[in-house]
């Protein structure tokens, strides 16, 4: 079944009712999940105990450090709970039929910038070989995703999981593999090296 986006069925990426958190502690709301904390439950103990009672997107979500740590089904039940609970409580207005610019400044002042809307995701494949129009830059693990479609199967709203970093958009009908930034290998081999 084909979900068509605002705008038409050939959208691939469109305007989207996007949920802006309201009256938060901006700091406590926002969670960078990046790749190298992902599995460290470290970095996810301490961001609970900042976050506290606080409203905070870290409730919305699922880190992979806690998969095989939890009950997976009272976990997506939490989740839910949570977001019912901030939708009823009024955390957030709604930017109907919207795109929103965000922009990031990295530690090293570099500023990375992107574009919230929806995507398509009848048009998403992991797969290593695919060439759809909206596929994953790295691996996917399979057996990872069971406890994220649980989340998401009783979700009153559709929350972000599936983030786009420096999507690259094309026009045409020939799809180009991605390749990264220049200046993101010159700071990963630097990193590596300091």
């Amino acid at each position: 079944m084909m979900t068509t986006l605002k705008g038409g069925p050939d959208k691939i990426f469109a305007p989207a009712d996007i949920l802006i958190p309201t009256g938060c502690d901006m700091n406590k709301w926002s969670v960078v999940a990046c790749d190298q904390f992902s599995s460290q439950p470290g970095y996810w103990d301490g961001l609970d105990r900042y976050v506290g009672d606080a409203p905070s997107a870290l409730r919305l979500m699922f880190p992979e450090a806690y998969l095989e740590q939890c009950d997976q089904f009272a976990e997506a039940e939490n989740i839910n709970a949570t977001m019912r609970r901030y939708l009823e409580g009024g955390v957030f207005r709604t930017l109907p039929g919207s795109y929103v610019y965000v922009e990031r400044t990295l530690s090293d002042q570099r500023v990375r910038r992107g574009v919230v809307g929806a995507l398509d995701l009848e048009r998403y494949d992991y797969a290593a070989d695919s060439t759809s129009p909206v596929r994953a830059t790295e691996g996917t693990l399979p057996e990872r995703l069971p406890p994220r479609v649980r989340v998401r199967r009783d979700a009153l709203r559709r929350n972000g999981e599936i983030r786009l970093w420096h999507p690259k958009l094309e026009w045409g009908e020939m799809a180009t593999d991605w390749t990264p930034a220049p200046e993101d290998v010159y700071a990963d081999i630097a990193a590596v090296e300091g």
